[in-house]
This record gives C-alpha cells, sequence and structure tokens, in this order.
C-alpha cells in the first residue's frame, strides 16, 4: 500500500511577476526559481470572508444558510540562509532567497561583488508567486507580499532570514501533488 502523503521531501519554488496577481510560470528543475529554505513551511489558508451572513435573525424564522466562503489566500513563513562571506556574486549571481527580499519590500542593485538591498520606493513594491510543496500537498499563492523580513543571528552561526508573506489562492491547495526534482541552487539567475 502507497503511503498518500510524503514528509520527506518538500520545497518552495518563487518568482516574481511582472503584474500584480498574474502567476509567473515556475520552473522547478534548473534551480531558477527554487529557494534553499532551512525547514519547510506551513501554509494557512484563509478566507477575506467566511460566508457568514451579517444579520439578526427573528426568532419565528429558520436559520439563513450561510453563502460561499470568498476571497482565498495563504500565509506562511519561509526562512532561508544564504551562502554567507566569501562568495563571489556577480551581476547575475545572485544570494538564495532574493525573490523573497524582494517581495519583502527591498530593491536590488549591485556593485563589484556586492548586492545591495535597500527598502522599495513607494508604489514599487515586487510582489511574487509562491508554489510550497509539502506532505503531498501543492500550494500555489500569487500576489504574494511579504508582512515581516527578519533575520537571526547567533555568534558561530550562519544567519537565518525569515519573511511572513501572503498571497491569493486561485484554487484550493492540490492534493497528492507530485514532488518535482529540485534542481540544485546555483545562485545564478534574476
Amino acid at each position: 500500500m502507497r503511503a498518500p502523503f510524503t514528509n520527506l521531501r518538500g520545497g518552495v519554488l518563487v518568482g516574481l511577476e511582472s503584474t500584480y496577481g498574474t502567476a509567473v510560470t515556475l520552473t522547478d528543475t534548473t534551480a531558477v526559481d527554487v529557494v534553499r529554505v532551512s525547514a519547510l513551511p506551513d501554509v494557512v489558508t484563509e478566507y477575506a470572508h467566511d460566508g457568514e451572513r451579517d444579520m439578526q435573525e427573528s426568532g419565528s424564522v429558520g436559520m439563513v444558510r450561510p453563502v460561499n466562503k470568498s476571497g482565498r489566500f495563504g500565509t506562511a513563513t519561509i526562512s532561508w540562509q544564504t551562502a554567507g562571506a566569501g562568495v563571489a556574486y556577480t551581476a547575475t549571481k545572485l544570494p538564495n532567497g532574493h525573490r523573497l527580499f524582494r517581495i519583502g519590500g527591498l530593491a536590488q542593485t549591485f556593485s563589484t561583488n556586492l548586492h545591495d538591498y535597500t527598502p522599495s520606493a513607494e508604489g514599487a513594491y515586487a510582489s511574487g508567486t509562491v508554489r510550497v510543496y509539502k506532505r503531498g500537498m501543492q500550494y500555489d499563492l500569487a500576489g504574494a507580499y511579504g508582512s515581516s523580513l527578519s533575520c537571526t543571528a547567533e555568534s558561530g552561526r550562519v544567519p537565518t532570514w525569515s519573511l511572513a508573506l501572503s498571497g491569493i489562492m486561485a484554487s484550493a491547495p492540490t492534493q497528492q501533488a507530485t514532488v518535482p526534482t529540485f534542481g540544485a541552487y546555483t545562485g545564478a539567475y534574476l
């Protein structure tokens, strides 16, 4: 008998959108969109409207049925580590998590082996498409924006970055999704 969900494999893909909320095609085998995460994130599915009616029921009439839930979105916190000191970055070789920095509200410039991240100008934020594979489920988020970007740095350890984000879920999570063979992170992408 085959287990319905895999607990052993999963992953995260992130792409930058040219138009907010328009999902981009993600590539999983070439490491273009792959983020090497510290731990697989939990994706929580929520709704902007839960379907309940906002009115008082009279004592003589039966309960009015709720309407369908609407405005499905997902939230997650993604944690990752960059390559560390001594990496020879180029204009096209970027740190792991580059796209997460961008949807976390940072703009990026490059100057001689250094990618500099500064707060994005008002109205110039980048949105992203995020796909998470976890426990046999596939969660697709479009129009993802970060709400909180943080870094934890302990003496003698590689710093860990975390981004809390939310995005539109056009469809419910896919069950028993086939987890792709993720390419090795190369950092050579934009």
